[in-house]
């Protein structure tokens, strides 16, 4: 990776793991050189021991958007709850308590129905969950359990 203060280079990975949201344990992990995630589901999944199993689905960041992405969960029969673009941090009470929308038309592209997806009843519970336990108010499931992870282990 180019360092920006001395455009020097640094030898870095890209580290994935999968995390059980309720019990916080790291079930697997992956690391490579990759300068994004686009291609890192597959062998963060594959990471996962079969006496565990696969999960039935899963919360990803809009770094694992795409078609490698969405093939590796469909192989698996894993249901992919992934963010289509960055979101703000902070919703209104308004966009908090808006009614489901009405679904997309049936040829309207994966990630307008990903985005559609993400703000249904289950969408919500899996992706998009503001939880009170261990994390501030407001914070997603998905962040508030991976990050937590990576932020308690790093040395």
């Amino acid at each position: 990776m180019k360092n920006p203060t001395d455009q020097g280079f640094e030898q870095d990975y890209n580290a994935q793991i999968a995390v059980d949201q309720d019990s916080l344990l790291i079930v697997g992990s992956a690391r490579s050189n990759h300068p994004n995630d686009s291609h890192e589901a597959a062998p963060t999944l594959d990471s996962i021991p079969s006496a565990i199993g696969m999960p039935d689905a899963a919360a990803l960041d809009h770094g694992y958007w795409g078609p490698a992405t969405l093939t590796a969960c469909a192989v698996r029969d894993i249901e992919p709850y992934i963010a289509t673009g960055r979101e703000p941090h902070h919703q209104s009470w308004q966009e908090r308590f808006a009614p489901e929308p009405d679904p997309p038309p049936a040829d309207a592209s994966p990630q307008v129905k990903m985005a559609y997806k993400l703000k249904t009843a289950a969408g919500k519970a899996i992706y998009g969950a503001h939880i009170y336990r261990r994390t501030r108010p407001g914070h997603r499931l998905r962040v508030s359990v991976v990050q937590r992870v990576f932020t308690n282990n790093a040395g």
